[in-house]
Parts: structure tokens; sequence; C-alpha cells
């Protein structure tokens, strides 16, 4: 296997040698034939090569989710009126019969209320 490689080196480094030996006989550079050449160059680069760290990425964002507010109800209230209702309007009064008297003095009647035409005080 040694011999192979041998043989595969020395063909590659006399087939560069050849490829630019025909590169400068046309004239180097300046001319403009389709011809490329090859060639083996061993040595250490005076410049160093452009080194680029690999890129860094911000890990994606994470977003929490917003709390859950959770309000008590309003109470509810209730308002209990300690004064009668306005009185009915002055043309007529309103009369129950069980038990018997006239709004506002009789404040609530289980039969329906009868309306009567107001009559002035007789005091």
């Amino acid at each position: 296997m040694k011999p192979a490689r041998l043989i595969l080196a020395a063909t590659l480094l006399l087939a560069g040698l050849g490829a630019t030996g025909s590169a400068l006989a046309h004239g180097g550079h300046g001319h403009r034939g389709g011809h490329a050449s090859l060639g083996l160059y061993f040595g250490v680069p005076l410049a160093a090569p452009y080194y680029y760290p690999p890129a860094y990425y911000y890990p994606p964002r994470y977003y929490y989710p917003a709390p859950v507010v959770v309000a008590p109800a309003a109470p509810t209230y209730y308002l209990q009126q300690d004064t009668p209702p306005p009185p009915p309007p002055a043309g007529y009064w309103y009369y129950c019969r069980d038990p018997q008297g006239y709004y506002p003095q009789v404040p609530q009647c289980p039969t329906p209320w009868q309306q009567v035409p107001a009559q002035p005080s007789t005091r």
C-alpha cells in the first residue's frame, strides 16, 4: 500500500510541475488563453487566515402568561326606605276597604285600591 501512495504523490508532483512550466512558457498571467495551472506548495503561509467566530444567537424570548386576577363579586345592597312613597297626585285619593282607610294612612292594602276624587278636609 505504501508504494501505491508514493507513486501517486510523485505523479501529482510531476504533473504540477509540468503544468506550471507550460503556463510560464505561454507568457504567464498576461496571456488570455483558457489554460489552468496546478501546483503543490509546501510551507507556512505568511498571513493568518481570516477567522470568524461562530455566530451567536440569542435564545428565543419567553413570555410569561398574564396573571389571572379574580376580583370578588361586589356585595349586593338592599336599601329599605324609611320614608313613605310620595303622595298621589292631588286630583285623586286611594281608598282601601280592608282595612278601611285612605292612603298614606293605610300603607298596604290586600285588596285593590279604589281611586276616588279628592275631598277637601272638613276640619
